[in-house]
């Protein structure tokens, strides 16, 4: 169980991961609070992601309602150096729109990841429409990618997507 959105402080970092979440998804929080996060970390390790919801290249937060100052690279740089290795990027400006994903934009983002750290994972979110959309994203060697919209109204089915991805790895 993974669990996510609206852990504000480290006593909700704990109390997740005491009840058994494998991992607690951080936002807002490691963009505010870095410090906290590195904190949780250190005691908790693969079980700390850091979700980054981008718009404009710079992080939203607070569930997207406002932007942050700092980009991307700026997230991603520090908070590698703090220790964390699992991030979930969502590029908002596409989550649900059924408008395809940016790839090169994405591309950018894995490169940034890997360079901060080899051993990190990364998923991907936002704007995934289709079975080729999904097959696009498999060269990056992702951790996952997060459909949404797209399965919900049918234009993704797994069992396909699924057989795409074995057809494209066999490639």
């Amino acid at each position: 169980m993974q669990v996510a959105g609206g852990v504000r402080d480290h006593i909700a970092i704990h109390r997740w991961i005491d009840s058994g979440a494998q991992r607690v998804v951080i936002g807002t929080l490691a963009i505010e609070h870095p410090e906290i996060v590195e904190k949780a970390m250190v005691k908790h390790g693969d079980k700390i992601a850091i979700a980054i919801d981008a718009r404009g290249g710079k992080a939203a937060v607070k569930g997207w309602i406002e932007t942050s100052d700092a980009t991307v690279e700026e997230i991603i740089r520090d908070l590698t150096s703090r220790g964390a290795r699992h991030f979930i990027y969502t590029d908002i400006a596409r989550d649900g729109m059924l408008e395809h994903l940016d790839a090169a934009g994405f591309k950018h983002v894995v490169d940034l990841v890997r360079q901060s750290s080899a051993d990190s994972t990364l998923i991907y979110s936002g704007g995934v429409t289709s079975a080729d959309d999904l097959v696009g994203l498999a060269p990056y060697d992702l951790e996952g990618a997060i459909v949404g919209t797209a399965l919900y109204d049918g234009r993704i089915d797994l069992g396909e997507a699924q057989t795409a991805l074995e057809a494209g790895a066999g490639a």
